[in-house]
């Protein structure tokens, strides 16, 4: 399996989502026609035969949602003490299924846009579409709640293959632990079953989800706003070395940099942001961020 349209998602991973998920044939048909067994002698859901739409709804709880952004270091008040659902955990929300669902390719790029304020316990509908494109996996994802449009989040995946299984030396085994526990928080805050990630087919992985990392800028983009023109977190756009992956614990954790315009306007700035870890960068990218008195004027806050 050389090329995303060759791609499968295998059915035993459905379950790895603590929110049931449903894929289908867009054009009504029975998905058994699709249905394969893989090397394993296991199920599979092939891409080969055409797109697959995606359902699913859930309720984001507070408490995890403030345990997202403590993991995350968004210090934002309105997610931890207030209702609103922090941008980056959509954006987690959506993405960590991809990494689950595909376990042999890997997230080159997200693009999100928020249009409207979610809240903690109201219901949110996804309807997302899953198809085969050229040499990628496309993801176009529609989120609503309360009847309103809140956010459309797009994706593009690469095959990258199986991958090594991690090995955990006695010298970095406390580190590891540590950051382990990190992520695993951080996977059970997005209602993903831990071990469906860490627990690859071919071995054990202890790198770092790219779903985490999509959601460092959002913290760094709150500490450097803070007290300034920041307000909303319109649209982010980042693109992913799919290669490059990080072990946790490793002694380069990941970060995120943000280049803050040195003339801020009073209705949106552009933000370039960078994720490193040492000296080698993971992702790249761009947010639009509302000022407050942008975000008001579209209707976008509380």
């Amino acid at each position: 399996m050389a090329n995303a349209a060759s791609s499968y998602i295998p059915l035993s991973a459905l379950g790895s989502m603590m929110d049931p998920i449903a894929l289908r044939d867009p054009r009504g048909r029975r998905a058994r026609h699709r249905v394969t067994l893989g090397p394993d002698g296991r199920p599979r859901l092939a891409l080969a035969g055409g797109p697959l739409t995606m359902r699913t709804s859930f309720h984001v709880t507070k408490r995890d949602g403030a345990a997202f952004t403590e993991l995350t270091g968004d210090d934002n008040p309105i997610h931890r003490e207030g209702d609103v659902i922090a941008g980056a955990y959509t954006i987690a929300r959506l993405a960590l299924p991809l990494e689950i669902l595909l376990p042999e390719m890997a997230i080159a790029s997200i693009e999100s846009t928020f249009t409207a304020v979610t809240y903690y316990d109201r219901r949110t509908t996804v309807t997302g579409r899953l198809w085969a494109e050229d040499d990628q996996v496309r993801f176009e994802a529609r989120l609503h709640q309360g009847g309103r449009e809140s956010a459309i989040v797009r994706a593009g995946l690469v095959y990258v293959g199986p991958s090594q299984p991690s090995a955990v030396t006695p010298r970095l085994k406390k580190d590891v632990k540590r950051e382990f526990a990190r992520v695993r928080s951080f996977l059970r805050a997005c209602r993903v079953r831990p071990l469906a990630y860490f627990r690859k087919p071919w071995g054990l992985d202890l790198t770092y989800p790219t779903a985490f990392l999509a959601a460092l800028p959002s913290g760094e983009l709150v500490r450097r706003f803070e007290g300034g023109a920041g307000g909303m977190l319109n649209r982010l756009s980042l693109e992913f070395e799919p290669g490059r992956k990080v072990a946790l614990a490793s002694h380069e954790l990941p970060e995120a940099q943000v280049k803050i315009p040195s003339r801020l306007r009073k209705t949106f700035n552009r933000v370039a942001t960078l994720i490193r870890a040492g000296i080698h960068t993971l992702g790249r990218g761009n947010a639009l961020v509302l000022s407050a008195e942008g975000a008001a004027e579209r209707g976008a806050m509380a």
